[in-house]
């Protein structure tokens, strides 16, 4: 039971995280590149640069559930029920906490990744249209990463550690044909691209993205605090478990992540093309 009950939520651990506490803006850059000057030794300096910043909203909000299971049970002496209840806990906070990085509306919870966080309507964002992903080559992934390569202020940044997060069950039955091919000398090669697995990711959909554009503010701890009482539930004679964190989330820029709609995702093969020699 404890073993199906610990998932593995990588996700949470790829995203850009920080100790808040109750930090409410985050102060960034909105100029585009700018060049300093050359110029001869004992020459004035001529460049100036020209300064705009922007803030995004990084509110806190509390994620929380909460379980009971009989004292009576307790006193038994069965100390694996504690530890299940204990596990279960943990284990929600964490799918909460993955749902609200992947695909959180914003509203009393964070700006997910598949969220435009320049649409919004009455404190909820939009979901960012969908790019159509066939099949998975250099030219296709390459035409979804170079608009990941420039910032909203057309400001050109390195692409590396490049994301690709996708449901479990479209992994296996549409990513993985579409990234493993058998090589000449019988071995099977991989996309070298990072996939991770979410649950939160609806089914023939999946997000490519840089993982660490997207702001984790964690007021408390990320895997939550646990505390339980014996007194709300007194003369039923239960003891009530609670689980609760604080978090804030956004993505840093809406050239962060890209949505792709993956429903006709083909299976990879060896391409062969002809090239004349006269």
């Amino acid at each position: 039971v404890m073993d199906d009950i610990k998932s593995n939520f990588p996700l949470i651990n790829a995203v850009y995280s920080m100790n808040t506490s109750t930090l409410t803006k985050i102060v960034i850059n909105k100029q585009g590149i700018q060049q300093a000057a050359w110029g001869q030794i004992n020459s004035a300096i001529v460049q100036e640069l020209s300064g705009a910043i922007d803030t995004i909203s990084a509110d806190m909000y509390k994620l929380s559930a909460w379980m009971s299971i009989p004292v009576d049970m307790l006193d038994l002496g069965p100390s694996w029920l504690e530890r299940y209840c204990r596990a279960l806990l943990t284990e929600s906070l964490a799918y909460g906490l993955e749902k609200g990085i992947v695909d959180g509306t914003g509203k009393d919870q964070p700006i997910g990744m598949m969220r435009d966080i320049d649409n919004a309507s009455a404190g909820t964002y939009q979901e960012k249209t969908t790019v159509k992903l066939d099949a998975i080559t250099p030219v296709t992934i390459g035409a979804i990463i170079k608009d990941l390569a420039k910032t909203p202020a057309g400001r050109q940044r390195p692409v590396t550690d490049v994301v690709f997060i996708v449901n479990p069950v479209d992994y296996f039955s549409k990513v993985f044909p579409a990234t493993t091919i058998m090589a000449p000398d019988g071995t099977y090669r991989n996309n070298p691209m990072q996939v991770i697995q979410s649950i939160a990711v609806p089914e023939n959909k999946a997000v490519i993205g840089l993982a660490k554009k997207y702001f984790l503010g964690v007021g408390t701890a990320k895997t939550g605090s646990i505390t339980y009482s014996d007194e709300y539930k007194f003369l039923e004679d239960v003891r009530t478990f609670k689980i609760k964190t604080h978090i804030a989330g956004t993505p840093l820029d809406n050239n962060a992540f890209t949505v792709c709609d993956i429903t006709d995702l083909e299976s990879a093969i060896w391409a062969a093309k002809t090239v004349s020699t006269k």
